[in-house]
């Protein structure tokens, strides 16, 4: 294997306390959320992998249905406050000091979430390259239905081509931590995948008659680093550069 140069994280859930940055905005802003919204964001996921709707749709009806249900207009400052509440995990900080020592110089977030939420935590951990979906506003700052898809659910692999191609560093030189189903296209292309805490990445996609069966991870068990929890993941970092520990 060739010496990382790059560490790509996916946000929710790898580098926050929070597992999706989309039904945290629901959560803050409707303290009514029930499994209403998670029956509605099903559905809508259901018909995105039928390939019933593109995802600028998804991400409209997702906005609907925040703006209907809270019952108030959300300005962009609001968003900015509800996100400036969400935790990282220290560890995330220990992975990006231990990779720095390491000469690993680029750290990038490459998520499916919100793309505020990626900047402000890109601000605390000195990350330079963000890729995430952005929210729309008025001319008066207030949020819209609408927005712009930069990370679409089953497309990271294709955003993290792009970024390699542009830094000049080869797919191989890669980490990529991710802890969902949505990382596996990620999982597939990068030197060191390394899967935290999502046992249903490993599920054989040929068993499954469910949504996800479309889901499969095109890698042998011996090339994919697992870890249960951030403070292993810790430990698995400190492993993968140890070839080069005395170079």
């Amino acid at each position: 294997m060739r010496r990382p140069r790059i560490i790509i994280f996916d946000m929710d859930g790898v580098i926050t306390k929070i597992k999706n940055s989309w039904r945290y905005l629901h959560q803050y802003f409707n303290s009514r959320l029930d499994e209403s919204y998670d029956n509605f964001s099903k559905k809508l996921l259901e018909k995105y992998l039928k390939k019933e709707i593109s995802y600028t749709r998804w991400i409209t009806c997702d906005i609907e249905y925040l703006l209907r249900n809270s019952k108030r207009k959300i300005h962009r400052k609001d968003i900015y406050e509800a996100y400036s509440k969400v935790e990282i995990y220290d560890e995330i900080k220990s992975v990006i000091k231990i990779s720095l020592e390491n000469n690993v110089k680029i750290f990038s977030i490459v998520s499916g979430g919100v793309s505020i939420l990626a900047r402000i935590v890109a601000e605390k951990l000195s990350i330079s390259e963000i890729y995430a979906n952005h929210l729309l506003f008025d001319e008066k700052g207030y949020l819209i239905p609408a927005g712009l898809p930069i990370v679409e659910p089953l497309g990271k692999d294709e955003v993290i081509k792009k970024l390699l191609n542009k830094l000049g560093i080869d797919e191989n030189e890669t980490i990529f931590i991710g802890d969902s189903i949505w990382d596996i296209p990620a999982f597939n292309i990068v030197g060191y995948p390394i899967i935290l805490g999502c046992n249903e990445c490993l599920y054989d996609s040929n068993k499954r008659f469910d949504i996800y069966s479309a889901f499969k991870l095109n890698r042998s068990y011996d090339d994919i680093i697992y870890v249960d929890d951030h403070l292993k993941l810790i430990i698995k970092i400190k492993d993968v550069f140890k070839p080069w520990e005395n170079l």
